[in-house]
């Protein structure tokens, strides 16, 4: 219980740490071209796979992948998320994702 407590305290200081950065990376993309998605590497842990952290304007992260736009799935292709993934809420249209690849 300790740890878990430190595990996401840690997390959460580093992610309202990095949080500046991912904006300014996030705000270069185009948003003519739809809901944009940025993924952001966060690295792995103790042999559980590689974490990143995704910013999806559409949200559509959290839907099942038949349930995921065309779009959606263009989007993504090129990144971390072309792998299987789990999703889970982070902060707003913030998610931390674990990579299955």
């Amino acid at each position: 219980m300790v740890w878990s407590f430190w595990d996401t305290s840690g997390e959460w200081i580093r992610f309202q740490a990095e949080k500046p950065g991912y904006w300014a990376k996030f705000n270069q993309l185009n948003p003519g071209d739809g809901p944009r998605l940025a993924v952001f590497p966060w690295g792995g842990w103790a042999g559980l796979g590689e974490r990143v952290i995704v910013y999806d304007e559409s949200d559509e992260i959290l839907l099942e992948d038949s349930k995921r736009s065309a779009a959606w799935k263009k989007r993504s292709e090129r990144t971390d998320l072309a792998c299987r993934f789990v999703a889970v809420p982070h902060e707003g249209h913030f998610y931390k994702a674990y990579l299955d690849c």
